[in-house]
């Protein structure tokens, strides 16, 4: 079993080292690996999925946490492909007992460092750097860094609580120190990351092994965030050229601040940024190119719908498009366009303004094409009974192997009779 465990260290992206393992170890340990492996491989009917998705709830729901033995060492964990794939651990836990992490959980490979979110950005940037130092960080292939920096009391009446950003200061070790080389994925939300700070990580050749960029939400407090010219440097960098996924949610649809502008001016420039420019960047290489793609919250105008529409995604496997006004009509022209024939899982966590009412259920059920779809989540909508039975007893959904309804308030005290309508994973609160 420790040959077959090394192996599987040794080349972390090859199943048939994890079957290997799974056949030698057996019972409930090895069952788990086999179904996590045969998910993420795809391509299995439909009723072999479903079963699938419900033994791995049993499997993980039974022996999670005794699999993991992660007690001290990470306050959170995810399953993938059978071993423990993603921990949020302490930044200063890592530094230390990260031999006792990598001991427990040898497959580990995306790591968000928290305990970074308490102290003043010296600090911060002292419990990161010793954080990396460590030899262990080199098996990290994805680190995430959420909302680093420290909320602070503040005399304003009007604003009486004030978040102290070092995300600047966190991407800018992340750069000098060389950290970058050995990543595949850097994962930066809410660090409220200015143009600056994107164009020294586009402009850095160690960012050329990443794979994956997350730069979403980076507008918090008084931080102006990301804008449309922001991504045009991602995606423009000769650096950045190996991203398979990208996501810029809260970037598109804003123009930036200038100097003696109104309200009103930037709202019109906002405006005019969504109609012209944000729908060139869906025709660009590297975004058609794209594996993943977050644009949530970016102020979708009829244009960005068009180009949505008449989108010619090469692979695209998942895709966030929540907080954003789409519409029944929207979601039929999107279920009907040939750029989305590789789409596994569509994401729409809450609307921006409106209810996700019966008609835009409907609609989204009847799409037309979609056929590789197998994960739908329709989250925090407002969605009431009739808008969810119309969703479960359609068309779409009898191709779906699992419907994440959650955060909707009135269907949990449905929900004996919402699971009546669909036969495969419905995912609910508890009412």
């Amino acid at each position: 079993m420790e040959k077959a465990l090394e192996a599987c260290i040794a080349a972390p992206d090859d199943d048939t080292h994890r079957l290997a393992w799974a056949k030698e170890t057996g019972g409930e340990r090895g069952e788990l690996v086999a179904i996590q492996c045969a998910l993420a491989r795809g391509g299995l009917a439909r009723d072999v999925a479903i079963a699938h998705r419900r033994r791995e709830t049993e499997l993980l729901a039974r022996n999670e946490s005794k699999w993991a033995s992660l007690d001290g060492l990470a306050d959170a964990y995810l399953f993938r492909r059978g071993f423990v794939d993603e921990a949020i651990v302490d930044a200063r836990t890592f530094a230390e007992k990260a031999e006792a992490l990598f001991a427990a959980a040898p497959l580990l490979r995306c790591v968000e460092l928290g305990g970074l979110d308490d102290a003043d950005a010296g600090e911060i940037v002292r419990r990161l750097s010793a954080a990396l130092a460590s030899p262990f960080f080199k098996r990290v292939r994805t680190l995430r860094l959420d909302r680093v920096g420290r909320t602070v009391e503040t005399d304003s009446d009007t604003h009486p609580r004030d978040f102290e950003s070092a995300g600047k200061e966190a991407l800018a070790h992340l750069i000098q120190s060389g950290s970058l080389r050995t990543l595949q994925g850097l994962q930066l939300p809410r660090c409220c990351l200015s143009s600056s700070d994107i164009t020294k990580l586009a402009g850095s050749k160690d960012a050329a092994g990443l794979l994956e960029l997350d730069v979403r939400s980076q507008e918090v407090d008084r931080y102006m965030g990301l804008y449309p010219g922001d991504v045009q440097q991602i995606v423009d960098s000769p650096n950045l050229g190996g991203i398979e996924s990208l996501d810029i949610s809260s970037a598109l649809g804003r123009a930036p601040w200038l100097g003696g502008q109104t309200r009103d001016e930037r709202a019109a420039a906002s405006r005019k940024q969504a109609k012209e420019r944000d729908p060139l960047l869906l025709q660009h290489p590297r975004i058609r190119g794209l594996r993943r793609l977050g644009i949530a919250n970016c102020g979708f105008a009829d244009e960005m719908i068009d180009a949505l529409a008449n989108a010619q995604f090469e692979r695209l496997e998942w895709l966030n498009v929540s907080q954003n006004d789409i519409f029944a009509a929207d979601f039929t022209r999107i279920g009907a366009a040939t750029g989305y024939d590789h789409l596994i899982e569509l994401l729409f966590n809450g609307p921006s303004k409106y209810t996700f009412d019966h008609k835009i259920s409907a609609a989204l059920g009847a799409a037309a094409r979609l056929p590789a779809l197998r994960i739908l989540r329709v989250r925090n909508c407002y969605m009431n009974e009739a808008a969810a039975k119309a969703l479960l007893d359609s068309p779409l959904a009898r191709r779906l192997e699992l419907i994440d309804l959650r955060n909707n308030r009135e269907l949990p005290k449905k929900a004996a009779d919402l699971r009546k309508l669909f036969d495969g994973v419905l995912l609910l609160d508890e009412s």
